[in-house]
């Protein structure tokens, strides 16, 4: 199993070599953390972790596929103790690879089992919704209907005006994955030849789509919901999200979890349980994930940011996490193959 084969995925060789995840030395003691999720939305829960158990803690960044990488490489000889995935089903496949160490504390026991693996071997941080954002003053300009489905974007009237990531993103990749789930793997790959048909601007990840739509670049872009609420954070006013197929006949939105894990093997077990309690468990970092990163909590009573649509008002796909880990695996060959390229 290997993670970087595809587009903006580094090789192992290259990794180990510092040029995406430079290694950094641990203090004696340090819990060790790989972390693929974006630093501003999870540093600062760290950094609270740290000050509280007075723990030393060592943060290595990267993309998903980067971090995941180095737990496989590294598995006869672990160097880490814990794996912060922004997509489950990466966390879903390194669970069938027997890399990741079963817990199932006290605490993790509050998070709905919709939201942690059956054996314990990961547990969700946060939700979100995968949506469209749109540019009303473009849409304005160009005559366009604001798009109620992801698929009106295979209209060829769309053609140049939509910004996503590449299609080996992460949860672009669950999503293709959902998709053929819910409408099956001929319809799937028409659907994607037809939106690929239309010349989307292909970027990193959700910052660059907000980004993006925000500067009239595009029209619309798919990302995942806090990216639109980060972006009039910060000023935005011409946009707008749109929770896709919502009505009573259509498949919903793709709502997926963030998530961590205990490597197996990984030199602090003790400490890394108290860490993954924390980052999960405690209502404070799931107060954070909601008013701080405007993602959905994973545990009831804990209130959303007042701007984000309540989760009990999204249709949402049907679909479980395992299976979209073991789609992932397929969805990735279809990619390789020219079917989504």
């Amino acid at each position: 199993m290997v993670f970087c084969r595809l587009r903006l995925l580094v090789p192992v060789v290259v990794i180990l070599a510092g040029a995406a995840v430079p290694r950094v030395d641990a203090q004696p003691g340090a819990i060790v953390v790989y972390s693929g999720r974006r630093e501003p939305l999870i540093l600062p829960l760290i950094e609270r972790f740290r000050q509280e158990a007075r723990m030393p803690v060592t943060v290595r960044s990267g993309s998903i596929g980067e971090v995941a990488n180095l737990v496989l490489e590294e598995r006869s000889r672990p160097r880490a103790d814990v794996l912060i995935s922004n997509e489950v089903s990466v966390l879903e496949v390194l669970r069938r690879e027997g890399v990741l160490d079963p817990y199932m504390g006290t605490a993790v026991r509050h998070i709905p089992r919709e939201f942690r693996a059956h054996d314990g071997t990961w547990i969700g941080l946060s939700l979100r919704a995968h949506v469209l954002m749109v540019n009303r003053d473009r849409l304005a300009e160009l005559a366009l209907p604001t798009p109620a489905s992801m698929t009106d974007l295979a209209d060829p009237r769309w053609r140049g005006r939509i910004v996503m990531p590449v299609f080996t993103n992460e949860y672009i990749v669950a999503w293709l994955s959902a998709l053929r789930l819910a409408r099956g793997d001929g319809w799937t790959e028409d659907f994607f030849r037809r939106l690929r048909d239309n010349r989307p601007i292909l970027v990193a990840g959700g910052t660059q789509v907000r980004e993006a739509v925000a500067r009239g670049e595009a029209a619309v872009g798919i990302a995942n919901h806090y990216y639109y609420h980060l972006q009039v954070a910060e000023g935005s006013r011409n946009i707008a999200v749109v929770y896709p197929d919502q009505g009573p006949d259509d498949m919903g939105v793709l709502v997926s979890p963030t998530g961590i894990a205990v490597i197996m093997g990984g030199p602090n077990p003790a400490s890394a349980r108290r860490f993954v309690d924390f980052l999960s468990a405690d209502r404070r970092a799931q107060e954070f994930y909601a008013r701080v990163n405007y993602e959905y909590p994973v545990i009831g009573g804990v209130p959303l940011h007042p701007d984000v649509r309540p989760l009990a008002r999204v249709k949402r796909m049907a679909v479980t996490y395992q299976q979209l880990g073991e789609l992932r695996d397929g969805t990735l060959r279809l990619i390789r193959e020219g079917a989504f390229r």
